[in-house]
């Protein structure tokens, strides 16, 4: 009786150990598979799309700062004509650069 409860567990134990090694190799299939698929073109395509994409939502985000500067330069230019500083500044560059000049010479 006891070798025939032996037996019996031995069958199961190794019927077991087959039915792993079974699962262990279609595990192992399918992940070479899943890696294969990391070679495809339509999976670098993806991968550059969602680089695109980060590129395009970056600019979108910009874009209200930007419209934000161009409306108070647009504001600036209605204002009138251009501060009595600005006609100061030149004059003094001016200046200095005909100083300049005239020292090269």
């Amino acid at each position: 009786m006891r070798w025939a409860l032996l037996a019996a567990v031995v069958a199961v134990l190794l019927a077991t150990a087959i039915v792993a090694v079974r699962i262990w190799r279609g595990i192992a299939a399918i992940a070479a598979r899943v890696g294969a698929y990391g070679d495809l073109p339509v999976v670098a395509a993806l991968r550059t799309a969602e680089v695109d994409g980060a590129r395009i939502q970056a600019a979108v985000a910009a874009v209200d700062p930007l419209l934000t500067r161009a409306q108070i330069a647009l504001a600036t230019i209605r204002r009138g004509p251009l501060p009595p500083e600005l006609f100061a500044a030149f004059a003094r560059v001016r200046a200095e650069f005909g100083a300049f000049t005239t020292a090269r010479r």
